[in-house]
């Protein structure tokens, strides 16, 4: 944290110092130096002050102007000159040491004050040979001469033909060794000036720059297999410098993700899901967080090839539950979403042949309390994005049995199976976040679906009661109700229930397998907005029923119903029904020529 909080406070005097130069046209950057640091008894703001006085000397003597281009000029030269004498000399180390480094230190606090017409493209190539030679030559010691020449290096490569790969590779390839480095204050400086010049790159340069970073990678892998397959998360361990080279890898490839080429991109994020296993690692949020970057920026075609199994990875991973810290569970979730969404439009067929997979994995973690309301929240976003007109249109909607067949159906009806298993294997009542999300799906079909549900009746003969709860906005309306051949109106009142919703029973026995129930407000309202709602729909089988003793007979079926809408779970509810009961009507009521109340 120290180390970070002085990197930012220098960032910030060489931005003010900029700022002040910039914004005076012919103030001398000398001057402004030496107004800034005259009182300082730091090391490193003497030298720059005796770097800078000892340019304006230099400037002075050959009657050139105080602006930032001389500087310039002169700075280069006396860095050449310094690289000539240690060239000539037997010294395995750079002369004047102490001199170069603040020159370089005075340099990158320049380039930003020349504006980029004034500085020829080869006057530019020629101060980047300089430097990359001083790179060359000085040991790897000295951290503040390496973090003011990569400074250097990306603003002079900006200086330069973009296009000309030749020429910006090998600082580039210098900054990119850089990047990675183990000291905090030279590795970011050289990944925000990767990100800066990647930024700027044109397509040809960005194809050969990213090939130049995937070598670089590839170099890591082994040890990367290697970390991940040890599964040790102690700090000593992790904080050994191989390792720690590997994190640096890994949060550079976080960072230049974004302006991969495509190619690049693919074989990186190929490279990266296959370390993902049902255990939790040392490199897996670094991995997460990776693949969080390249879902958010990459375009769709990058993600594709692997999405399957990418899905299937981060859904492995999200099922193991408990077993891995519950934050990286959560995690993993999240980028579920953001890749299903991210398919959704573009690939709508890889999104819907992996959403019951993508739910059933995160409808796991609706039963652990710490995590449930976070997970009803994923779900609901997504409920509310892939159960959609677009998601559920198909051209055999109008023919039954061929629209049950097709994947959107097929994936619909695995989607319901997984909340219905849930609701099966647990002991007591569900929790809130649970009936939340199944109320939401279950609206979702009902009223988006073109207005009707489509149910595979498992060849089950009599199909069914429909037990539904609606609101009614005006006084008198009707709600029709249809399950070819037979329809019924269900006659709307409007005489809520305490808890501001009526109950209605429709039943109707299946002619096929399938069967298709349609809900339709035949009426016109004089406000759009006004007419039925439907809250919840439910469906139960009902067997055929037995008679009580004596007259007038009441036809009894024991069951039980389990609904979500604004009433407490298992509690009785007046039940009203259709006028005119047939005979041989599942409904249990009297036959009688009006509505009667019924409680379960």
């Amino acid at each position: 944290m120290k180390v970070d909080q002085q990197e930012e406070e220098e960032e910030e005097e060489e931005k003010m110092i900029i700022e002040e130069t910039a914004l005076e046209e012919n103030k001398d950057i000398c001057q402004t130096l030496m107004e800034r640091y005259n009182k300082s008894s730091a090391s490193q703001h003497i030298h720059l002050c005796a770097s800078a006085a000892a340019m304006k000397t230099i400037l002075q003597e050959e009657n050139l102007p105080f602006t930032p281009l001389s500087y310039f000029a002169a700075t280069i030269s006396s860095i050449n000159d310094a690289i000539i004498d240690y060239s000539s000399s037997t010294s395995q180390t750079l002369p004047d040491f102490d001199s170069v480094s603040p020159l370089a230190s005075f340099l990158s606090i320049l380039l930003p004050l020349i504006p980029k017409e004034s500085l020829p493209m080869n006057k530019a190539a020629d101060a980047v040979d300089v430097l990359v030679l001083l790179m060359k030559k000085q040991d790897g010691n000295n951290a503040t001469l390496i973090r003011s020449v990569i400074k250097c290096l990306g603003s002079l490569v900006l200086f330069c033909d973009l296009k000309d790969w030749s020429r910006i590779k090998v600082p580039f390839e210098i900054i990119l060794r850089f990047s990675i480095d183990k000291r905090p204050k030279v590795r970011k400086c050289a990944q925000v000036c990767i990100e800066m010049v990647f930024k700027l790159f044109p397509g040809s340069v960005v194809k050969e720059a990213s090939k130049l970073f995937l070598s670089l990678f590839k170099s890591y892998m082994p040890r990367l297999i290697e970390l991940n397959d040890s599964r040790s998360i102690h700090d000593e361990v992790l904080s050994e410098p191989g390792h720690l080279e590997i994190f640096h890898m890994l949060n550079a490839v976080k960072l230049i993700a974004p302006y991969l080429s495509k190619k690049t991109s693919q074989i990186i994020l190929s490279d990266l899901y296959k370390l993902l296993t049902c255990q939790f690692s040392p490199v897996t949020r670094h991995i997460f967080n990776i693949l969080e970057v390249f879902f958010e920026s990459s375009k769709v075609e990058v993600i594709v090839p692997d999405a399957d199994k990418i899905i299937v990875s981060l859904a492995s991973y999200v099922s193991s539950g408990q077993k891995n810290p519950m934050d990286s569970v959560m995690f993993a979730s999240r980028l579920l979403k953001v890749v299903m969404s991210k398919l959704h439009g573009r690939e709508p067929s890889v999104c819907i042949r992996n959403l019951p997979l993508v739910f059933v994995s995160i409808a796991g973690l609706l039963s652990f309390d710490s995590v449930a309301s976070q997970a009803a929240s994923i779900l609901k976003e997504m409920i509310n994005e892939h159960m959609d007109r677009s998601t559920l249109s198909s051209e055999h909607q109008e023919h039954d049995e061929e629209f049950m067949t097709t994947e959107e159906s097929l994936a619909i009806k695995s989607t319901c199976a997984v909340f219905e298993k849930h609701l099966c294997t647990l002991n007591g009542v569900p929790n809130e976040q649970m009936l939340a999300v199944i109320s939401l799906l279950f609206l979702k079909l009902v009223l988006l679906c073109l207005h009707y549900y489509s149910l595979c009746c498992d060849d089950m003969e009599n199909i069914n009661d429909t037990k539904t709860t609606i609101w009614s906005l005006c006084h008198d309306e009707v709600l029709r109700v249809s399950v070819p051949p037979q329809s019924g109106d269900l006659p709307l009142q409007t005489l809520y229930s305490t808890n501001g919703g009526d109950l209605y029973a429709f039943g109707f026995r299946a002619t096929s397998k399938f069967a298709k129930v349609t809900f339709h407000n035949p009426g016109v309202q004089e406000d759009p907005a006004c007419g039925p709602l439907i809250d919840v729909v439910a469906i139960k089988e009902l067997f055929p029923p037995r008679p009580t003793r004596g007259s007038p007979k009441i036809w009894i079926i024991q069951t039980k119903y389990t609904l979500n809408a604004q009433m407490a779970l298992n509690a009785a509810q007046d039940l009203r029904m259709l006028i005119d009961l047939d005979d041989g009507s599942i409904l249990p009521a009297l036959k009688t020529s009006v509505v009667e109340n019924v409680y379960y």
